[in-house]
């Protein structure tokens, strides 16, 4: 059970999350981060959440025009922060809804460099590295090295859904049914409230009611005219939120 959310703003807003959870499936810890984007680069804030939690706000006075955040529980056995997502590698930030069946087979796919930036145990991190590897392979067009990566590891038999972006471009992959993920185009002028109900989470912010945006999530979050991402199709959103279809 995951979560991801993702936002891009036209200008850079303030975001809080918070999340009052409690979930009894198999008593492990909640792994929660929040990733966003500084003058400096990306930024995080991630830790976890035992199971009988209940309301943990986050609130890190963040401003920035793409917001990605994530909450699932911890896939390897000492549960670490480090593991937590998302994960970031320069400008790249990743988080990834699903499961990979042969993460160490695609670990000795990396290359020393990309194995080398492998900071804790998850396969999600694994996964993470192998996407900015094909992407290099292409000179940097994301697109055609996500391409490469799907096309590469369709035999794995995993769930592949993720969110992706360098903060200019948001990429949104959905993968076969049953995983889900949808996105909601936000014209300016509407107040920003969005709360997730299978994990109870809750995204507000102030300055997002006067700026456009384009939301990103595993549920629909509001009443609002959520669509769908088709299986095996690649959402781009670039600076200007003209969203973008693209089958992979």
């Amino acid at each position: 059970m995951c979560r991801i959310f993702a936002l891009k703003a036209n200008n850079r807003v303030d975001l809080t999350f918070s999340v009052n959870t409690a979930t009894d499936e198999e008593q492990k810890p909640i792994c929660r981060g929040l990733g966003w984007y500084t003058k400096e680069g990306p930024a995080l804030q991630k830790g976890q959440l035992a199971a009988a939690a209940s309301a943990e706000p986050i609130s890190v006075g963040m401003n920035s025009r793409v917001v990605l955040s994530h909450m699932g529980l911890c896939d390897t056995p000492a549960g670490s922060e480090k593991d937590c997502q998302p994960f970031i590698y320069k400008q790249w930030m990743f988080a990834h809804d699903g499961t990979l069946n042969n993460a160490a087979l695609l670990h000795e796919k990396l290359v020393a460099k990309r194995q080398a930036s492998i900071g804790g145990d998850s396969s999600h991190e694994i996964f993470f590295h192998y996407i900015v590897q094909c992407i290099r392979e292409h000179d940097l067009e994301a697109v055609d090295g996500i391409r490469t990566a799907m096309r590469r590891t369709e035999i794995d038999g995993g769930t592949r859904n993720f969110v992706l972006t360098n903060l200019n471009t948001l990429y949104a992959f959905r993968d076969a049914a049953p995983a889900s993920l949808y996105y909601l185009e936000r014209p300016e002028g509407q107040p920003f409230s969005l709360r997730g109900q299978e994990m109870q989470t809750l995204h507000e912010s102030q300055g997002l009611a006067a700026e456009q945006s384009v939301v990103v999530a595993s549920e629909p979050l509001t009443d609002d005219a959520w669509k769908e991402i088709p299986e095996g199709y690649l959402l781009v959103v670039p600076n200007g939120l003209e969203c973008q279809l693209v089958k992979i």
